[in-house]
């Protein structure tokens, strides 16, 4: 199978991924009415997460929480729980109840809890962090960073079940009405465009932390990425990121977990792959299903394991800080497009 075989097999397997979250036994959909709405149920209970409940803290916030609901069955979806910010509510937790990736693919609180945290310590205050824009909000709320990517995006992507894609415009209409609550749901791509984020992202290295440096100006800036980035890449991008997704059971055998990954990448002869755990017990295994795929600043920038090229230092980016599945890279001067 040549590359770009292997990319859309990727792409659609990464599709596949999103689509087909298993919520079997849905009767078909009226695509005028939204599947779902959301509940809030008031204020959550108290962290048990040292490190969640030190950051709420220090950043003077309460968590509250809310549940999606099937409009159809009154069966719970997900619960979430957020805090209020001044153009509406950030996701801080987000837990389906049916299989993921479903709706959205967040990192794990207790990980931005960690990385809020450094980045207090170590970032100066009128630095500008580059980041996800849902990583940009949480940042900025939890550790009052300077982030470029303000707002929430709604449809970017949505992981939706099949059955669901017909109704994408009423998801998209209460996504908005909740989101976006305090924007008076009104939908705004952030500014400078959140597009620019992803296609540096999707660039060569060389070109990407480029397109990074052009981001920032002439600030002091940083670049934060998660693995699940490339998972979010690949659904908005399949023909520029090919990437193929297998989740799996964490038995505490760490080796085991490595070796099982290696296995699939080689049956399947991708190119790369990585993992991370989005929660205790599980584990995601994100594999680049060609070489142009892991030839891209997101793959350069991530610890995806390739068994032919060793990892080579991204030109203009420098790692500073590391915790879970976050990266963090000073954006070096120099770079120009």
């Amino acid at each position: 199978m040549n590359a770009g075989a292997r990319r859309a097999l990727g792409g659609a397997l990464l599709a596949a991924g999103l689509v087909l979250a298993a919520l079997g036994g849905y009767a078909a959909l009226n695509p005028v009415e939204p599947p779902y709405r959301y509940e809030v149920a008031g204020p959550a209970a108290p962290p048990d997460d040292p490190d969640v409940a030190d950051a709420l803290t220090r950043a003077n916030l309460s968590l509250r929480e809310a549940r999606l609901v099937d409009h159809a069955t009154g069966r719970t979806l997900a619960e979430l729980r957020f805090a209020e910010a001044d153009d509406g509510p950030v996701m801080l937790d987000w837990r389906p109840k049916v299989d993921e990736p479903f709706l959205l693919a967040a990192a794990p609180l207790r990980e931005v809890a960690q990385l809020a945290a450094a980045l207090r310590r170590h970032v100066p205050a009128d630095a500008l962090v580059l980041a996800w824009w849902d990583t940009s909000r949480q940042l900025a709320l939890l550790a009052g960073t300077q982030t470029r990517f303000d707002r929430h995006v709604i449809g970017a992507p949505l992981a939706l079940p099949a059955q669901w894609v017909p109704a994408r415009s009423a998801i998209e209409h209460v996504e908005s009405a909740f989101w976006l609550r305090g924007n008076g749901g009104n939908a705004a791509e952030a500014s400078p465009p959140f597009g620019a984020w992803v296609d540096a992202m999707l660039a060569s290295p060389a070109d990407g932390a480029a397109r990074l440096r052009a981001l920032a100006g002439k600030r002091e800036a940083y670049a934060v990425v998660h693995v699940r980035d490339a998972l979010l890449l690949g659904a908005m991008a399949p023909q520029r990121l090919g990437v193929a997704l297998r989740e799996q059971p964490d038995g505490g055998n760490l080796h085991g977990a490595i070796s099982g990954a290696r296995d699939w990448m080689r049956a399947q002869r991708y190119a790369a792959y990585s993992a991370y755990a989005p929660e205790p017990g599980r584990v995601r295994v994100l594999a680049l299903t060609d070489e142009a795929s892991a030839g891209t600043l997101i793959a350069g920038l991530l610890p995806f394991h390739d068994p032919i090229r060793k990892p080579e230092p991204v030109p203009g980016m420098t790692l500073v800080h590391q915790v879970g599945g976050f990266w963090v890279y000073r954006i070096e001067d120099g770079g120009s497009l």
